[in-house]
């Protein structure tokens, strides 16, 4: 009850209707169906399912599943607002109505998660691409992000309506929209719920409109986009830092003032300037899904005590390589300075501009 089940389609056949029939024989109150954009050509498709309780949406034009989403979604939001539990579905077999019950009950229990049907890729019957890129990409966003996530390409995901404005504001309009509401919600401190469902693969796949090539690199972009950004922010506010320590440098050089002196407020001149563009491209940019849930007063104060701790660490470390490993100062700085690097990165994440009031 209470349930809608949205459903994104492009170029389908018969198995959509059955699918759609088979939904309403178990009692789901209301079906969304999105034509992404399928043609003239699979139109008949479409008029088949049409009853009292489907709508069918159309692009005229195909935009890409994650458009196709937040179409639905929009709709939603604004025509079927009776409707307490959302539930996106693929058309192309992967999904038995069983699941999407399951799926639909457990959001029902969890009524702040966003329920995942998750698949057990160890068995014998799955594609080796599908087997080994799910374990590749679970590994890597464990890393990046700190949770894990047994399926991160599942499209079969509940959720309740109060989250349709997040879901509407989440970027994306292929397959890397489903990527990106996994990182807003991990990132966001929202709560993920797991149910394992059949895995299920017909004709090894092949109804599947995902692009290998072209939508794993869309995904994997979108998993490292924060990492990169926040290596593009680094490298920006070190060329800022050093721009203002050799501007300062020559202006104060030739005033008279002692040699230690003026390179002392320089130096710290230059790293509060860089600190403070760095904290501000972080803030707007690199953690834009937290950061505007975040105090800006207390991340501020959580960036300044991570910047002197970071500074305190590079120093104690280069000293610590150079002295007790016999390596060279000039080249145990860089050594020590790329490991704070990556130990700043999940600072930042997880405590500087972490949502935690989830």
């Amino acid at each position: 009850q209470n349930t809608i089940v949205v459903i994104p389609s492009l170029h389908p056949d018969e198995k959509l209707i059955r699918y759609v029939d088979d939904l309403i024989n178990n009692n789901i109150s209301k079906i969304l169906v999105v034509d992404d954009g399928s043609g003239e050509e699979y139109s008949s498709f479409f008029e088949k399912i049409k009853k009292d309780n489907v709508t069918v949406l159309t692009h005229e034009t195909n935009l890409g599943k994650g458009a196709a989403l937040k179409t639905a979604f929009n709709h939603i939001q604004n025509s079927l607002k009776e409707y307490e539990i959302i539930i996106t579905a693929d058309s192309d077999g992967q999904h038995s109505v069983r699941d999407v019950i399951k799926v639909a009950k457990s959001v029902h229990q969890n009524k702040d998660s966003l329920v995942l049907g998750t698949r057990d890729f160890n068995q014998e019957h799955v594609p080796f691409k599908s087997k080994n890129g799910n374990k590749i990409t679970t590994f890597v966003y464990k890393l990046l992000y700190g949770k894990y996530v047994p399926d991160t390409q599942t499209g079969l995901r509940g959720f309740n309506k109060k989250y349709l404005k997040n879901m509407n504001e989440i970027k994306g309009d292929r397959f890397e929209y489903e990527m990106n509401m996994l990182i807003y919600f991990s990132l966001n401190n929202f709560p993920l719920e797991f149910v394992e469902i059949e895995t299920i693969y017909e004709n090894n796949n092949t109804g599947s409109h995902f692009k290998p090539f072209r939508d794993s690199f869309k995904i994997y972009k979108v998993i490292f986009s924060n990492f990169f950004k926040f290596i593009a922010s680094s490298l920006f506010t070190t060329g800022v830092d050093f721009l203002v320590y050799a501007l300062l440098i020559t202006t104060l050089e030739n005033t008279g003032i002692g040699k230690v002196t003026y390179i002392s407020i320089s130096s710290y001149t230059a790293r509060l300037v860089s600190s403070i563009v760095n904290y501000t491209i972080n803030h707007k940019y690199v953690f834009s899904m937290t950061s505007s849930n975040v105090s800006k007063k207390q991340s501020l104060i959580k960036y300044a005590i991570t910047c002197l701790l970071i500074i305190s660490l590079s120093n104690l470390s280069t000293i610590f390589i150079n002295k007790f490993l016999n390596i060279n100062e000039l080249i145990a700085k860089p050594i020590s300075d790329v490991v704070l690097f990556v130990l700043s990165y999940f600072i930042q994440r997880n405590w500087v501009f972490a949502n935690k009031k989830n």
